[in-house]
């Protein structure tokens, strides 16, 4: 009768597989399209779920703006006939109302306007028409109509607004 003996052998426990860099390196490869979409996924659906409300810029860095201007910019009309504007105003702040607005039309050349006061007193942001201008030229030549920025009063509202105006120009033939 024979007899076989068989030993087991046992690997030392002090001695590590070796790490394969390599085979790391694909799997890592393979997946990065996922770990890429999983980094920029929550910035592409904040931009789609609230676009109006993303804002660089910080509410101390942007201030009100409202903008006042006659449309159209240059009339041309002969002596006697009447010139009729629209003033228009924009107030852009982000989401507040401007309570209203009230301002002076100042004239250069001679004319007699329709009204020198302006008062609009219904709040709103955006673009609207707060008026409309008639204008009799009284001679020949060239006139400018506008709105002095130190005349313009923006209701009652608490902050401070930058006003920015431009003029119109009224040529008589």
């Amino acid at each position: 009768m024979d007899y076989h003996f068989v030993s087991a052998k046992f690997e030392d426990s002090s001695r590590s597989i070796p790490f394969d860099f390599s085979k790391f390196a694909k799997v890592m490869f393979r997946f990065l399209p996922v770990l890429v979409l999983a980094l920029f996924l929550p910035f592409f659906l904040m931009f789609t779920l609230t676009p109006t409300e993303l804002n660089f810029l910080t509410k101390a860095d942007t201030e009100p703006e409202l903008r006042l201007w006659l449309e159209p910019a240059k009339i041309v009309v002969t002596s006697g006939s009447e010139a009729n504007f629209d003033i228009v105003a924009e107030f852009n702040s982000g989401g507040d109302l401007l309570p209203g607005v009230n301002f002076d039309i100042d004239s250069v050349g001679n004319m007699s306007l329709s009204n020198r006061r302006f008062v609009y007193d219904r709040p709103f942001r955006g673009r609207v028409v707060v008026g409309k201008l008639t204008v009799t030229p009284n001679q020949a030549g060239q006139m400018h109509i506008q709105i002095p920025m130190g005349l313009v009063t923006a209701g009652n509202y608490e902050k401070s607004v930058q006003t920015i105006t431009s003029q119109a120009t009224l040529i008589v033939k």
